[in-house]
C-alpha cells in the first residue's frame, strides 16, 4: 500500500466521515430537506472527482428525489441536480439516461435563471458533450459554445470544465471539417 500525503485523509476515512455527516443531518432534519439535498449533491461531486460515477449517480439521484418533492420539476434547484445527475450518467457511460436528464435540465435552467448564469453554462457543456457523442455536431457546437462563453466569463472559471469544453469544441470543428476553428481550441 502507498502512503498518503501528509495531512490528506484516505478516501475511506473521508467517505466514512461524509456519511456520518449525512446521517446526523437526516436525524436532525429528516430525509426531505434542502440541507440533505445539498449534502448529497456535494457528496456526488466528490464522487465524480474520484471517478466513482456509480456513487455519484446514487448521491445525485437521492438529492434530486428530495428536491423534486420540495420544489417540483420546474424549479432551478431541481434542474441543477438533474444536470449534475446527467453529467454523472454521461461520464459513467449511461448515455440514454444522460441525454434525458441533460436536455430537461438545460431547458429549465435557461427558462428560470438569468442569462450568463454559471449553472446554465455547466449544463450546456454537458449537454453539448452528449450531443457530440451522438454525432449531432451542429447542435453540439451551439451548446458547447454557449456554455464555454458563459463559464469563461466567470470570475473563477473551472479550469477542468474549460479544458474539456475546448477539447470538445475542437472535436466538433474537426467533424465539421473546419480546421481553422478547431485550431483555436487546441493548446
Amino acid at each position: 500500500m502507498g502512503s498518503q500525503p501528509a495531512g490528506k485523509p484516505s478516501d475511506c476515512r473521508v467517505t466514512s466521515w461524509q456519511n456520518r455527516v449525512l446521517e446526523i443531518q437526516q436525524r436532525a432534519y429528516g430525509n426531505t430537506n434542502v440541507r440533505i439535498s445539498v449534502t448529497l449533491d456535494s457528496l456526488g461531486k466528490i464522487a465524480v472527482e474520484r471517478g466513482d460515477f456509480v456513487t455519484a449517480q446514487s448521491d445525485f439521484s437521492r438529492a434530486l428525489e428530495g428536491a423534486r418533492s420540495l420544489f417540483g420539476d420546474e424549479n432551478y434547484v431541481t434542474a441543477v441536480l438533474k444536470a449534475d445527475l446527467g453529467d454523472a450518467y454521461l461520464r459513467g457511460g449511461q448515455y440514454t439516461l444522460a441525454g434525458r436528464e441533460l436536455r430537461d435540465a438545460v431547458g429549465v435552467l435557461v427558462a428560470k435563471l438569468p442569462p450568463g448564469d454559471a449553472h446554465i453554462g455547466a449544463a450546456q457543456l454537458s449537454w453539448g458533450r452528449w450531443l457530440l457523442g451522438q454525432k449531432r455536431y451542429v447542435e453540439a457546437e451551439k451548446q458547447l459554445t454557449a456554455g464555454y462563453e458563459i463559464l469563461a466569463k466567470q470570475a473563477h472559471p473551472p479550469a477542468d470544465r474549460i479544458r474539456e469544453a475546448r477539447q470538445d469544441l475542437a472535436a466538433v470543428y474537426d467533424a465539421l471539417q473546419e480546421p481553422q476553428k478547431a485550431a483555436k481550441f487546441r493548446p
